[in-house]
């Protein structure tokens, strides 16, 4: 095979940097702040029940559809269910 060939098939992927990621290179990236929380999963069933998060700090909750919302702590133990507002009525 000529080396024509066998360049089209090597992928020119950039490589991270050791202990560092490929958005650190990035312009405008900046490092999250220590306090800050930023959703990292999350997954969409609004068309029948809500909507499902898993946030950085470890924490899990649903907003559900009638405007209710339950949060589970990092830490596994304790949850928290918040009716919604009697406004919101």
């Amino acid at each position: 095979m000529d080396k024509l060939a066998t360049d089209r098939n090597t992928a020119p992927y950039p490589k991270s940097q050791p202990g560092g990621s490929q958005a650190e290179s990035r312009p405008g990236f900046q490092q999250p702040r220590e306090n800050e929380v930023w959703v990292k999963k999350w997954v969409d069933y609004s068309s029948k029940y809500g909507l499902g998060y898993f946030l950085s700090n470890e924490a899990t909750g649903v907003f559900f559809n009638d405007s209710t919302k339950i949060v589970l702590d990092p830490n596994g133990f304790h949850f928290d269910y918040m009716e919604r507002r009697s406004a919101d009525r």
